[in-house]
């Protein structure tokens, strides 16, 4: 399960003016030419519509020397985990808790996670 939004030419079109069956959309009237659409689906639990992979960085990142930073909101300590590799940099890896059901980080309303990673070495 989840919800759907549908846009034409970068505006949202009002769910009473498409129907979606088995995968198809169908309009009540035809886009006017020219329009460019975009369909945006998300899976009701968070956790469906992203992969979490770690993100390497060069030098040794600690919580004492980084930020990082959510879809611009401060990360938790229990929701970043910093690993040192085998070449001596690290990596940062998200925990699953950042897709809780109460979505800390606004995942659904950005329609996406943007990190950002702030050292201070």
């Amino acid at each position: 399960q989840g919800t759907m939004q549908v846009f034409m030419s970068d505006k949202e079109v009002a769910a009473s003016e498409y129907t979606v069956t088995k995968g198809e959309v169908r309009f009540k009237a035809v886009p006017p030419a020219g329009s460019k659409l975009r369909f945006v689906f998300l899976y009701e639990a968070i956790e469906q519509n992203l992969r979490l992979e770690p993100i390497g960085m060069r030098g040794i990142l600690t919580a004492a020397n980084t930020k990082v930073y959510l879809n611009d909101i401060e990360a938790r300590a229990e929701d970043v985990v910093y690993e040192k590799d085998l070449d001596g940099n690290s990596n940062v890896s998200l925990a699953p808790s950042i897709m809780a059901a109460n979505d800390p980080y606004s995942i659904r309303k950005n329609q996406g996670l943007k990190v950002k990673v702030v050292t201070t070495f």
